[in-house]
């Protein structure tokens, strides 16, 4: 924890001052969604190395077309990374929690007795493993350089960075349904194989889509 703490005051005091455009917007929304891939995999104790790479380029494009929609709407990739990554981390902490109490990871079904899941999850007691704490770390770490960084913005009539989101939105739902058509998916609906060959958003499409 004094490592941790350290970084978060070096990198405080170390201040970066970046010009936004659309290539670092593309760069920080692409990076960031390879990172959140690799780490949340960690977290559900799966192994990142058993996604090929067809599953792995879906999971990286699905996440970062989820920061490209916000991108549209906030016209700020800060901000559209923020958004995608609390959501992202929430769904992933929730298929935590799932394969906690019941040793499955959660299905598209389960939106149905979403009102039930919620009246009996206090119920249970959820253990927070080392994955889950780096993952945390991560997490909270990615926000910290985003805010910390100091991004200067053009003017607010600019909306090159929504035609960037939006054409990059299209872009990564191709690359989506491409790699959907073109990947060898492992689907087993009552364990966690699932995730672990799928990943957890790219699985939980796959799921619903079937």
């Amino acid at each position: 924890y004094s490592i941790i703490a350290l970084f978060f005051i070096l990198f405080s005091l170390v201040r970066f001052e970046i010009r936004e455009t659309p290539v670092f917007d593309l760069l920080v929304i692409l990076l960031n969604a390879f990172i959140v891939t690799i780490v949340f995999q960690i977290m559900l104790s799966a192994d990142p190395t058993l996604l090929n790479t067809p599953t792995l380029v879906g999971n990286i494009a699905l996440n970062a077309g989820i920061s490209f929609l916000f991108l549209i709407f906030t016209n700020r990739a800060r901000l559209s990374v923020t958004i995608s990554n609390i959501i992202l981390f929430g769904f992933t902490f929730i298929d935590y929690m799932v394969i906690s109490f019941r040793g499955s990871e959660i299905k598209f079904s389960d939106i149905y007795s979403i009102r039930t899941a919620a009246s009996v999850v206090g119920q249970y007691y959820v253990k927070l493993t080392t994955r889950v704490n780096y993952s945390l770390f991560v997490f909270f770490a990615i926000l910290f350089v985003l805010w910390v960084t100091k991004i200067t913005h053009k003017s607010k009539r600019n909306q090159l960075p929504r035609i960037t989101g939006a054409l990059c939105l299209g872009i990564s739902l191709f690359t989506v349904s491409w790699c959907m058509n073109n990947s060898t998916n492992y689907m087993q609906l009552w364990a966690t194989d699932g995730v672990k060959y799928n990943g957890l958003t790219y699985n939980f499409l796959i799921e619903a889509r079937d």
